[in-house]
């Protein structure tokens, strides 16, 4: 049985952090670009794929944090034999939740996403509770890592999606004026979305003229 004064499963695979870091870091910006439409992946190169995901390093540092402070917290109100699956119980405590919004918002894909990944989860801990696999539980702990780093992403970016306004503004080379949320910025150009017309659009570098932050969002 895992040692309950450990709340992470197995550190002797911690040598395979950095890349475990590298897959939710990418994990995240998936999940973001989901949110706006995954069309607009390909927009962007590799490099700048690597920026975006290097922002999910705060986000990915918090669910670390609190993920540390409650899971011996919970183990202490879990019967015995459950106290090695106690990272399942915190999973499916987590998902759960926002399966059940997302379906009821009509978002049927993230439902089905995060209904799988539950299933999933406590298909592979029962599994594994037959013969006490080592192995299928770092699998499991690691599908629910990936599953929360989507998510998160997802969450964040459709927020911000959700809750645009005209904070930015945006001088084109031909006097037109654009007004709404900067979503994303590469080397080739910008991801704009306007929310009075609800377009998203990728406009070059060389076709701008002026990128203006409006004051009162800062005040």
């Amino acid at each position: 049985m895992t040692d309950t004064a450990n709340p992470v499963p197995y550190l002797k695979y911690s040598s395979y952090l950095p890349f475990g870091a590298a897959i939710l870091a990418v994990t995240f910006d998936l999940g973001s670009f989901f949110a706006i439409g995954l069309g607009h992946f390909s927009l962007f190169g590799l490099s700048e794929h690597f920026l975006f995901a290097i922002e999910s390093i705060p986000y990915l540092i918090l669910l670390s944090l609190v993920y540390l402070m409650l899971v011996p917290v919970l183990g202490r109100f879990l019967p015995k034999e459950f106290r090695d699956t106690q990272y399942v119980f915190l999973f499916v405590f987590y998902i759960a939740p926002i399966a059940a919004s997302e379906l009821l918002a009509g978002h049927k894909l993230v439902a089905l996403f995060a209904i799988a990944a539950i299933v999933t989860l406590i298909g592979v801990e029962l599994i594994s509770k037959q013969g006490s696999d080592a192995p299928l539980k770092m699998l499991n702990f690691a599908i629910g890592l990936i599953v929360l780093t989507f998510i998160m992403g997802y969450k964040i970016e459709k927020s911000i999606f959700d809750q645009a306004t005209d904070r930015y503004e945006v001088k084109l080379k031909d006097g037109t004026l654009l007004q709404g949320e900067l979503l994303k910025s590469g080397e080739r150009g910008i991801l704009f979305f306007t929310p009075s017309t609800k377009e998203i659009q990728f406009r070059r570098w060389d076709s701008l003229e002026l990128i203006k932050r409006t004051t009162a969002d800062l005040t």
